[in-house]
């Protein structure tokens, strides 16, 4: 068995010559010298089309984009449902953002929201007028966060013109949910 290697040029680049692979293949013993073989190199034909699904590719081709500005407790996902897009197409109106959004983040959006998948309204926790009096280490601040209220607020419903408050002192309070 003689060793035979198969090399190939390819025609736009007379460079190297590349080694395809040795082969072992039996042949004769010439009686004279061995003639060069020339061997041609035919690129394969391109693969024929496939039958399988193609690459999903993202085209928001909308007819009308918006804004959105992101609200407390949104993400890009229920940002995305409420406008009827995929977060694929979502994510292509708006290169470059991450996965996290801050809110007051002006989103770009296809289409309108859906009447169905907008949040609704909260209804306010009815207000209930009450009297807190002041004890010791209390201050117009953490009373307006008891009270869910603000400080303003306690100062308009009292008639204060500052923030001093004295011990014992009655303080008229609307308050909407009280939480302790």
């Amino acid at each position: 068995a003689e060793a035979v290697r198969l090399v190939a040029t390819a025609a736009a680049a007379p460079a190297e010559p590349e080694i395809v692979e040795d082969l072992d293949i039996a042949t004769p013993q010439p009686t004279e010298a061995p003639a060069a073989v020339a061997v041609t190199f035919t690129p394969p034909p391109p693969p024929a089309p496939s039958t399988a699904p193609p690459v999903r590719t993202v085209s928001v081709t909308s007819e009308r984009t918006t804004t959105h500005t992101v609200q407390r407790g949104e993400y890009l996902l229920r940002i995305a449902r409420q406008y009827g897009m995929s977060l694929d197409e979502l994510r292509a109106l708006n290169p470059g953002v991450g996965d996290n959004v801050r809110v007051g983040q002006r989103l770009r959006v296809s289409g309108t929201p859906a009447p169905s998948a907008a949040p609704a309204p909260r209804a306010a926790a009815p207000a209930r007028a009450t009297t807190h009096r002041v004890a010791s280490g209390d201050h117009l601040t953490n009373i307006a966060r008891r009270y869910g209220v603000t400080v303003s607020q306690l100062k308009e419903w009292n008639n204060l013109s500052s923030d001093v408050i004295h011990v014992g002192q009655r303080l008229r309070v609307t308050a909407r949910g009280s939480r302790g």
